[in-house]
């Protein structure tokens, strides 16, 4: 049934990365699905964000944020927008 699950995401998405306890079989998820982006296992955290940054690479940071409250954002803590 997770194989299934995981083609499904295949098809639909392209793009899949498998966590958790199957994960902790990437032989097993390869060898079925050999697409899928990565796979790691349980509690694997910072590989899981690994793999996210490969998949879909962080944006450069932002310039730095203007005042707290900014006249076009009333409701925004702080503002990334250029001076009018």
């Amino acid at each position: 049934e997770s194989l299934d699950a995981i083609g499904e995401a295949l098809r639909e998405n392209g793009r899949v990365i498998v966590t958790g306890c199957l994960g902790a079989e990437p032989a097993y998820i390869t060898g079925a699905h050999p697409r899928v982006l990565a796979v790691t296992g349980p509690q694997q955290y910072e590989a899981v964000l690994d793999a996210v940054h490969r998949a879909v690479p962080p944006s450069p940071p932002r310039s730095r944020a203007r005042s707290v409250m900014c006249a076009r954002c009333p409701r925004s803590v702080a503002c990334f927008r250029s001076s009018p």
